[in-house]
């Protein structure tokens, strides 16, 4: 009951979000998201907006180099080293399947490196690039800049 009072659920488009004011949280996350939208720039404009000064901004995105197959076949070797693959070969066959066919990264080039261009240009502060996902991800993370709220 604590939790509903102090969580609010706004379903919309990342790219166009009117109904969010101005510098109105301390912290924004974007999670694996940019790179299968139509406009990610503006996503991550409306991101910047509503943080406020001095808020965190945390966004993990493809890297310029994205290349699906080792993650892939790290979850495999993971499945195996725990001696669980036989068990769970049909699921990761469809995770492998659904993948492949979803073709992450074909709407947008827009990647982490990008991303953290950006932030800078924008005076972002304490940013840092860190790689995720065996090397084919990375995660920005950075501070907007001017004084917290």
């Amino acid at each position: 009951a604590e939790i509903g009072k102090r969580l609010t659920v706004v379903e919309a488009s990342a790219e166009f979000l009117p109904m969010v004011a101005d510098a109105s949280f301390a912290g924004a996350s974007i999670l694996l998201a940019l790179f299968d939208m139509g406009a990610p720039e503006q996503a991550l404009d409306t991101a910047v907006r509503i943080l406020q000064p001095g808020g965190t901004l945390v966004v993990t995105e493809l890297k310029q180099g994205f290349q699906l197959d080792p993650i892939l076949e790290a979850c495999e070797r993971h499945l195996r080293a725990i001696g669980r693959y036989d068990e769970l070969a049909a699921d990761l066959h469809r995770v492998v399947k659904s993948n492949r066919q979803l073709a992450p990264g074909s709407l947008s080039r827009f990647r982490a490196e990008s991303i953290f261009e950006s932030l800078t240009a924008r005076g972002f502060d304490d940013l840092s690039l860190v790689d995720s996902h065996f090397g084919q991800c990375a995660t920005v993370t950075g501070r907007k800049p001017g004084r917290t709220i």
